[in-house]
This record gives C-alpha cells, structure tokens and sequence, in this order.
C-alpha cells in the first residue's frame, strides 16, 4: 500500500503544474501532517482551494481525500513509535465513537481488499492441507489462536505454533511437505514469523499469509495472501479485521470440508458428552480402592 500511494504522487508530480504541484509537493514532504488534516486545512497550508485539493486528489488516482489519506496513515504508522501514536490520539482526543468509526472503516475495506473467490481458494487449502500450523505473534497471537480453535473443531491435525513455550524451533521442524502454514504478522513484523516463512517454505509447505499488504514481507513468500487493515484511533494495531477474515475462513472451511467437518464436529460433541457425564458423577471423584 505504501508502493500504492508514493508511486501514484510520485508519477502525478512529472506532469503536474501549478496549484496541483503546490499540493503534491507538500504530500511529498510532510506526510505526517497531511495524513491528519482536513481537506481545508490541506488547502490552507497549500496556499490552493478546497476544490482544487480535491481535483487533485481524484486526478492522481484516489477515491477521494478520505481514501488518500487511509494509505498515508498506513505509510505514516508504520514508522511511528507507539507513544508518538499515544500522544496524537490524545491530542485528538479520541472518543467511543471516533474508535467504532475506525473499526467500521476496517471492515469496509476488508470487503473491498479481498475477493470472495480469493477467500474461497484460501479455505480450500485449509480444507485440503493433511495439517495445518497456525502462527501469530503479539498482538496477531488472539486472532491466531482464535482460527487454529476453530478449525480444530472441524478438522484434524491443527496445530498453534507459539513462541512463548520456548520451542518454536521444535514446532519448525515438525513442518512438511503437503502441509499448510498460516501466518499472521502485521507492522511491526516481527522477526520469527518472517524465519517460519522460511522454515516453511524449505519444508515444502503452502503459505497462507494474513497481513497487511502485497508488498509485506510475509505476503511475498505466501502462495496466497489476505488482506487486512489495522488501523486505530490510538497507539495500537487495531485486531477486528483480523478477527473478521479469521471468522470468513472458518466459515468457508467448513462449507469446503462438507459432511467431513459436521462429522469432526460430531465426534467432538460426543467427547464433551462424555465428559460431563464424569464430571457430574461422584463416583468419578471416588479413590479406586481395588487391588
């Protein structure tokens, strides 16, 4: 996305005269500030109307200065510490509902950034795989968590890589050949789940990526890669998006694996039966007094 928005001003510039260069030449040079004003303020600094910011927005290849302005932010996050995003939030004085507008956004774009045809041919290799290995780190760790759950409930052979048992290398080399690795990483990447990629893609595994953007590191080694935004109204990734295509996965899965997922789910059912069954008997508390 960052490709996306430096190429599309950086090709308007070799061409663009006048007011419409005023504008593209503060785009260029402060980033950081045009990525939060208003189309007034923009104008203001430009020394140009409203009007024109906007034609010029549109005649570089944007939606619009809201559409412009998402991949500005997602430039700009990418290379501001936490507490510079803590600060700014503060000074913006970021409400509930400023914070659920966000999110709406999120998913809105979720829609528009993956194809259901994409989405599809991900659960089809997630229905296919003779094992699947499920990686996310930090904050990617919950929606990780949350789709290697899922997908345990409907098929076999599911495994939660994690790096806080200390064994990630071990799980690593468990990895083979017709398996599936998933990972979810999004800014800041984080070191290991770039070196499972590796590890994965030496094995022979496919790569299911969950990232940010085509142009990520994990998105370039991945056989298929979807999209999810994470931007928030504060110093953190925002995770619904996430959540959101993890939640799509699922259901797409099960309707791949057909009666084979309402049977794992069936076996399942029947274990936890039985378990409560124990659980609520007294003679399963009893000390076996038999020789």
């Amino acid at each position: 996305m960052s490709g996306d928005f430096y190429s599309k001003i950086r090709e308007f510039t070799v061409t663009a005269k006048g007011a419409r260069r005023k504008v593209v030449t503060f785009l260029l040079q402060k980033p950081e500030e045009a990525a939060f004003m208003t189309i007034e303020g923009l104008a203001e600094v430009s020394g140009v109307s409203a009007g024109m910011v906007s034609r010029t927005v549109r005649e570089m290849g944007f939606d619009g200065f809201a559409d412009m302005q998402n991949q500005i932010r997602q430039v700009v996050r990418r290379n501001i510490s936490r507490s510079a995003r803590l600060r700014r939030a503060r000074q913006e004085g970021a409400s509930f509902r400023d914070t659920i507008r966000w999110e709406l956004k999120n998913l809105a774009r979720l829609i528009k950034l993956n194809s259901e045809e994409t989405v599809q041919k991900a659960a089809g290799m997630l229905a296919k795989a003779s094992a699947v290995h499920v990686l996310g780190l930090r904050s990617s760790f919950a929606p990780a968590y949350s789709l290697a759950f899922g997908l345990g409930q409907i098929r076999e052979y599911v495994y939660l890589m994690d790096l806080g048992s200390g064994l990630l290398a071990e799980q690593a080399k468990r990895l083979a050949a017709g398996e599936l690795m998933v990972l979810i990483s999004f800014p800041r990447y984080v070191r290991e789940s770039l070196l499972m990629a590796q590890e994965a893609r030496t094995a022979g595994c496919q790569i299911l990526a969950i990232t940010d953007s085509f142009s990520s590191p994990l998105a370039m080694q991945a056989d298929i890669a979807l999209l999810a935004p994470f931007e928030s109204s504060s110093y953190f990734n925002s995770t619904i998006a996430m959540y959101g295509i993890t939640n799509a996965l699922l259901v797409e899965t099960a309707q791949a694996l057909g009666e084979k997922g309402v049977q794992e789910l069936e076996r399942l059912n029947a274990i936890e039966q039985r378990w409560k069954l124990l659980i609520n008997s007294e003679d399963a508390w009893r000390p076996n007094l038999k020789d």
